[in-house]
């Protein structure tokens, strides 16, 4: 099995080290080096980023405007 990316509560950054309240988005290997993808998860719209292997995790809404983080640039 491929590792899982987990996000934080992302309400209360005081419990990124309380394992309890983690969330299973999706594969690692859904992400491509370079790449965005947009995952639907306990209610939650996130946007998963990969560049270089290093993974971030955001919701998927712009704060600028009415447009979704996964679909990439304009």
């Amino acid at each position: 099995m491929s590792p899982q990316f987990r996000a934080v509560n992302l309400i209360d950054s005081s419990t990124m080290n309380d394992f309890s309240t983690l969330l299973e988005i999706c594969p690692a290997t859904d992400v491509t080096d370079g790449g965005v993808v947009k995952v639907e998860a306990a209610g939650l719209t996130l946007a998963v980023f990969n560049l270089g292997n290093t993974f971030s995790v955001t919701t998927d809404a712009c704060t600028h405007g009415p447009a979704a983080l996964s679909n990439g640039c304009w």
